[in-house]
């Protein structure tokens, strides 16, 4: 019968504590290492006039939709932006929506 071999041990240097490691997170683009940094964001944009994406983009991106007015589009990032800073004031803004919703099927 044959035995699966045992796992190795990992051996730990003592001498670096390890509040003092930090790893850093690489992408690799075509043959070319990139380092990841938290704050990058990325714009895509299309001249589709009416672009489709399933769901597993739509729900990993916010979609803004540009042919809007002006503002519809001050509206929409208005709430994209309170819901950031103030969440308590998007869910009751929600609330409200939901009452009106449910007065007017009444």
């Amino acid at each position: 019968m044959l035995k699966a071999p045992e796992p190795k041990r990992l051996k730990l240097n003592y001498d670096i504590p390890p509040s003092a490691v930090t790893f850093k997170v690489k992408l690799r683009l075509y043959n070319k290492e990139v380092d990841w940094d938290d704050n990058f964001i990325l714009y895509l944009t299309s001249k589709l006039p009416n672009p489709h994406y399933g769901p597993e983009i739509s729900g990993k991106t916010m979609i803004i939709n540009y042919s809007v007015t002006q503002q519809g589009l001050q509206e929409q990032l208005l709430n994209v932006t309170v819901r950031h800073e103030r969440p308590d004031l998007e869910e009751q803004r929600e609330r409200l929506v939901t009452v009106g919703r449910c007065r007017l099927t009444l």
